[in-house]
């Protein structure tokens, strides 16, 4: 057990009876943002490589290829990207892992990601027990599922606990109302305590685990992070004619909170104050909405860091074509007199 592990379970478990009490709050302990222009932070990642078939009858190979030409993991706009690939018969795709780098026990475990769409993707953000390639094994030394998408199924996503006594699965689908997964982004998150995890879609907790169903269940010890594209296998079944190449799956962050009795009160991720600006993605274009009627500029950056659209205005509403532009991640900055607002904009093939 790592230093920083070892203080977080801890703390965790000190502020157990706080927390069920409603006092405190989620208080920001790890993350990465991806915020930087260029490779993995190497003190939090390494690139998995193998081969097709290495796991689950998938049909992608995992390539070290990293932020160069034509690679299927790169960092660009505070995204990360895994993007798969397909050339002639051969497919390719990216899965990121943090074995041996940074270990966690107990707390919310969150990231924010739009998923792909096509038959046969295969995205996930999980984790695995430290201890399963020290002798543990799987499903022994434990997996916990935080989310797993289907490319077919937009709106769908799902959540499960192995080990070698079995564990639960739990499924989600979002209201017709709302964005699906593969159209904005969304948050996917556990909440681990030393006695239960609770598995969110966004503030949705669609399947609880307890200690006490399953008591030899290994939750109480570290794991870390992996977040991969799969393509093909048992999960959404393989590829197809209706299957669309290049497919990505993208991050915004990977954060893990702690709970700390000092922070406001109620259960919540911290979160920064809201500027009151809704930004409102389409097909070919996007609808902001201001706070008040008040001059702005707004400005959307390639990944080269050039400007491609630009506006100035007054006005509380305004609206951005997007249809000229090359399917990628943008930065979109607003400024007013709210501050300045800043996301990220997908834009995919229409």
């Amino acid at each position: 057990m790592t230093i920083k592990s070892f203080l977080l379970s801890v703390l965790f478990a000190a502020c157990m009876t706080a927390q069920a009490a409603g006092a405190g709050g989620w208080k920001l302990f790890w993350s990465d943002e991806f915020d930087s222009t260029g490779f993995l932070d190497p003190n939090n990642w390494w690139v998995r490589v193998a081969s097709p078939g290495w796991v689950n009858g998938e049909q992608e190979a995992y390539t070290a290829g990293h932020d160069q030409a034509n690679a299927n993991i790169f960092v660009k706009n505070g995204c990360l990207i895994i993007e798969a690939r397909k050339s002639g018969s051969d497919i390719t795709s990216g899965r990121i892992e943090g074995e041996n780098l940074q270990n966690f026990e107990y707390g919310r475990m969150e990231a924010r990601a739009r998923l792909p769409l096509s038959k046969g993707m295969w995205p996930a953000f999980w984790m695995e027990g430290w201890d399963i390639n020290k002798g543990a094994g799987w499903p022994g030394a434990g997996e916990i599922d935080i989310m797993e998408g289907k490319g077919r199924l937009p709106s769908w996503t799902s959540g499960a606990f192995h080990c070698s006594a079995g564990g639960p699965a739990g499924n989600y689908t979002l209201p017709a109302d709302v964005p699906n997964f593969h159209d904005a982004f969304h948050t996917f998150a556990i909440e681990w305590s030393q006695d239960s995890i609770r598995w969110y879609a966004d503030t949705v907790n669609f399947l609880t685990m307890t200690k006490s169903q399953i008591p030899t269940a290994p939750i109480n010890k570290n794991y870390f992070f992996l977040v991969n594209l799969a393509v093909g296998g048992g999960f959404d079944g393989n590829t197809d004619a209706t299957t669309i190449f290049p497919e990505s799956l993208i991050v915004d962050y990977v954060r893990v909170y702690q709970w700390d009795p000092n922070v406001g009160t109620g259960a919540g991720p911290a979160k920064a104050p809201s500027l009151g600006v809704k930004l409102a993605e389409e097909k070919t274009c996007f609808t902001v909405s201001l706070p008040s009627f008040q001059r702005y500029a707004c400005r959307v950056v390639s990944v080269q860091g050039k400007e491609v659209i630009s506006r100035n205005g007054l006005g509380k509403s305004f609206k951005m074509e997007t249809g000229s532009l090359a399917p990628g991640v943008y930065l979109i900055t607003i400024h007013g007199g709210f501050g300045v607002f800043t996301e990220r904009l997908v834009v995919r093939c229409s």
